[in-house]
């Protein structure tokens, strides 16, 4: 099996390798080279040239208004309704542990104290404050 790959490698090689010698010698630069074509003087007279037109071109501008610019806003945000709640709900607990006597009625007092100090402070401490464009 080697023998008849290694046979098929060689024949390959030398079949595209080779190429006659006696082509090679025939070749001259003069067939290389681009054929020259000569032509007498009488025919290479200017064909009469074309008119010229010239064209006027007019850009017309409408009057289109400006994209209005937008200017920065400051925007505040304030958070009293969530803190209010969270207050609330932890003044309710509070309060109901607090009252032993009555823990409904320390809920519900905590719960109206817990929502108003909630929503002060949503209202000054917890702010938030973006410029949008």
């Amino acid at each position: 099996m080697r023998v008849l790959s290694l046979t098929l490698v060689l024949s390959a090689v030398v079949a595209t390798g080779c190429a006659p010698a006696e082509a090679e010698d025939e070749l001259t630069g003069q067939e290389l080279s681009a054929p020259v074509i000569e032509t007498p003087v009488e025919n290479l007279t200017p064909a009469p040239a074309a008119p010229v037109v010239q064209v006027r071109r007019e850009v017309v501008y409408r009057d289109v208004p400006a994209a209005p610019v937008r200017q920065p806003q400051i925007v505040t945000k304030t958070n009293i309704k969530r803190d209010a709640a969270i207050g609330a709900g932890v003044g309710a607990v509070a309060g109901a542990v607090i009252h032993d006597r009555n823990r409904v009625k320390g809920a519900i007092v905590g719960g109206v104290l817990g929502g108003a100090a909630g929503a002060v402070v949503g209202a000054t401490v917890d702010k938030t404050t973006t410029v949008e464009y």
